[in-house]
């Protein structure tokens, strides 16, 4: 299965990536799709999907009709030779990534006095000592889970005669030989500094109960047998400096926001989950949607905002799977949340009139430009490829009716896995539908399974009949019936034992 239609089996969030319904599509029975004036049939999709291996469910028909979409409103650009320029209209789909660069400008800004501020090294070796930045070398000579008995008492000898030869000196160079830990073996079984909670159990216990200086015993973890060595004060000062002043800038950092925050006067509504939970069910059908999520410094969050916002993130469809089964306090905290945050340092950054560099936005513009490239030459329909020498003045419906054919057949292959999956980035989708119309049909969906159902039957029974029987007889003394086509078969759970 390709990647494409491998992502429509795993991810019933592709859904949620579906064009919007149109009134317009109601009275069309046999019409799932429409971008432009093209039509996407009940049939064609329907054939499509029975005829493939892609699993017939409503979450894959959408997102095919999604991608026929898309595909085909690109072939409108292509034959228009319109790469879709308008810097408005480019700016609005690059929205997110200049955001972000504008919040990045904003807290270089904030920051600056915490980032600067000299770390008081006062006190900061006993800090050290007492075990508020710890810091290590070790060696490690790993063991399997399940590994024998007589595998174990190897390992451990090992380990054990290397523990003997071990001091202050020699520690770093002794890792660097024996120690079979990919990230630290090449810097001398260094592991830096680090605050409590990030090690394993097992090895921050055996840490803590050195003082600095000392090297450990063995010590067994899930990893396998362990030397460590706690570093003095002495040998990791600068790297505890360092430590220390991150870590004040991050309280400040942390300060900063729940000031900002509370300023802001921030009410989530009591339905607000629910209301991101609707969203992500499906992001067109909120695009216009008012209903408030949130209200802060005056102005509300709606799910309309959300959906935009939802629309433009590449990972769309791993995130709003997990926010449709999310609890409601995971999605809370760590979705909503960091939302309405980023959402208050955009505010911010408008207050102080952050401005981005004109260099950096044309940087940005011109690799939305090489998105539109990018997926033009990818299905075969660039103003070039369109070109007919045989017709040199073709009319502007020639030209879409080419471009047109071309994605037809590209659309096939791709079903088919007969071809490389293009993907249309998020930035590129939103501009597509923004300039152009385009409307996808729940109902016209359900037909267009329904369909595929019946031919997908159609086709696993033609493949049944033409199985041949087997000779071998069956208990009772009757033959075997036909075997059961790989499409119908039950696929066995990864935790299934054999039998």
């Amino acid at each position: 299965m390709n990647r494409r239609l491998a992502l429509l089996a795993a991810s019933g969030a592709l859904a949620a990536a579906a064009a919007c319904d149109s009134d317009a599509l109601s009275a069309h029975a046999d019409v799932v799709a429409k971008a432009g004036s093209l039509s996407l049939s009940v049939d064609r999709l329907g054939n499509l999907i029975g005829e493939s291996q892609a699993p017939v469910r409503k979450d894959v028909a959408r997102s095919i009709a999604d991608m026929w979409v898309d595909y085909q409103l690109l072939g409108k650009a292509a034959a228009a030779n319109d790469s879709l320029g308008d810097l408005k209209l480019v700016d609005e789909a690059m929205e997110p990534l200049l955001q972000r660069a504008r919040i990045e400008k904003l807290y270089a800004d904030v920051s600056k006095p915490w980032r600067d501020k000299p770390v008081d090294t006062a006190g900061l070796e006993a800090r050290f000592n007492q075990g508020e930045f710890l810091s290590a070398r070790h060696i490690l000579l790993p063991v399997t889970q399940g590994s024998t008995a007589e595998t174990l008492r190897k390992t451990e000898g090992e380990a054990r005669d290397i523990l003997r030869q071990a001091n202050a000196s020699n520690f770093a160079a002794l890792a660097t030989k024996y120690s079979k830990d990919p990230g630290s073996a090449t810097r001398g079984g260094d592991l830096g500094v680090f605050p409590r909670g990030v090690m394993v159990p097992d090895f921050e216990r055996g840490l803590l109960a050195l003082k600095p200086g000392e090297i450990s015993n063995l010590v067994r973890t899930p990893y396998g047998f362990h030397i460590i060595r706690r570093s003095a004060y002495a040998d990791v000062k600068a790297q505890v400096v360092k430590a220390a002043g991150d870590r004040a800038a991050a309280q400040a950092e942390s300060t900063y926001l729940a000031k900002l925050e509370t300023d802001a006067r921030i009410d989530v509504r009591n339905d607000a989950v629910l209301t991101v939970k609707a969203v992500a069910i499906d992001l067109e059908a909120h695009l216009t949607d008012k209903s408030v999520i949130a209200s802060m410094e005056g102005e509300d969050y709606t799910a309309a905002k959300l959906a935009r916002l939802l629309r433009t993130i590449p990972q769309k469809a791993q995130l709003v799977t997990q926010l449709q089964s999310a609890p409601d306090s995971v999605i809370s905290s760590q979705f909503l949340k960091p939302v309405l945050r980023t959402e208050l340092l955009v505010h911010q950054a408008d207050e102080k009139k952050i401005q981005l560099d004109t260099s950096y936005i044309n940087n940005v513009r011109r690799s939305f430009f090489g998105l539109v490239h990018g997926a033009w030459n990818g299905l075969g329909i660039a103003p070039a490829m369109l070109a007919d020498s045989a017709n040199k003045n073709a009319t502007a419906e020639q030209r879409e009716r080419k471009a047109s054919d071309k994605v037809e057949a590209y659309f096939d292959k791709l079903i088919k896995q007969e071809t490389q999956f293009v993907e249309i980035p998020p930035p590129l989708e939103m501009a597509l539908r923004q300039k152009f119309s385009y409307a996808i049909s729940k109902a016209g969906i359900d037909r267009a399974v329904e369909k595929a159902v019946k031919v997908r039957a159609a086709a696993d029974s033609a493949r049944t009949r033409n199985i041949p029987q087997s000779a071998v007889p069956m208990p009772d003394g009757a033959a075997s019936s036909p075997a059961t086509p790989p499409a119908a078969a039950p696929a066995r759970s990864a935790g299934t034992r054999k039998p």
